[in-house]
């Protein structure tokens, strides 16, 4: 895959691209950067200029002040897609990649062909209250440096063991956990600040949410029930028996699905 740099007000947006033709845009998960598409970026390369972006804070992109809000995360998007002379955008996101699909389709209808969130973050009131009064804590916290190495284990503990061609997945989840420490609170915040409720009904868009049904991913994020009724037409592509990590681990059939999805959403608005 090609990398670049887009600049923006507050630094540079580091981006990672692939193929051609009509454009997708992919957004990780905090408190990942690109390279957790990279498998699926490259199946999709094979019909779509697929772009992955690094968030702000995250990967090789510059940080935002903190606080921010997630209209902020979306204008990072928008200058990526202005300074790739990207006029309209396929876009999938996984958990906070999720919120921005939502917030870009209803905030820059324009821009958007269709969106496929991935893991969209649902909460109640009480939920958020909860989350914004105990000021979520980075993987790292409490568990400082130690000159053996040993605080890495944590890291490698929250994961079953994998195949040994699936160790690069640990070793870089374990590099974009630890590079981007400082600026997972503020994003987790963020996502946790802004109304989703308020914001879902304005995507008109093709919408596809896809939604792991297996273990480790939580159940504020296994919603997509009641998340579909608050935008008309939408629907729920499941993966039975998935992780939460199931856009790596399952790219083949993500890529099958959206696929599927994108066609259908060109063939609805001529082929943009």
């Amino acid at each position: 895959m090609r990398r670049g740099y887009v600049d923006s007000a507050w630094g540079q947006i580091h981006y990672r691209e692939a193929g051609s033709g009509p454009a997708v845009l992919l957004y990780p998960n905090r408190p990942r950067s690109s390279v957790i598409y990279t498998r699926l970026a490259e199946l999709l390369s094979e019909r779509y200029r697929v772009v992955v972006i690094d968030p702000p804070g995250f990967g090789g992109s510059d940080p935002l002040q903190a606080p921010f809000e997630v209209a902020d995360l979306t204008r990072a998007v928008t200058t990526l897609l202005d300074g790739l002379d990207i006029d309209q955008v396929r876009m999938s996101g996984h958990h906070t990649g999720a919120t921005i699909c939502v917030d870009l389709a209803a905030t820059a209808p324009e821009r958007v062909v269709a969106i496929a969130p991935s893991g969209f973050l649902l909460l109640t009131d009480e939920e958020r209250r909860g989350r914004l009064e105990h000021t979520a804590k980075a993987p790292a916290y409490g568990n400082p440096p130690k000159d053996d190495g040993s605080h890495l284990l944590m890291f490698i503990k929250k994961f079953p063991p994998v195949a040994p061609e699936d160790h690069p997945f640990l070793n870089d989840w374990i590099v974009d956990t630890l590079a981007s420490e400082p600026y997972q609170v503020p994003s987790a915040d963020a996502v946790y600040r802004y109304r989703e409720r308020d914001m879902l009904p304005l995507v008109k868009a093709p919408t596809l949410f896809l939604q792991s049904k297996g273990p480790g991913e939580p159940p504020t994020l296994q919603r997509c029930e009641s998340v579909v009724d608050l935008v008309p037409g939408s629907r729920i592509e499941y993966f039975d028996g998935a992780d939460i990590h199931f856009i790596h681990h399952r790219a083949d059939d993500v890529a099958a699905v959206l696929f599927d999805f994108f066609a259908e959403a060109d063939a609805g608005v001529g082929g943009k």
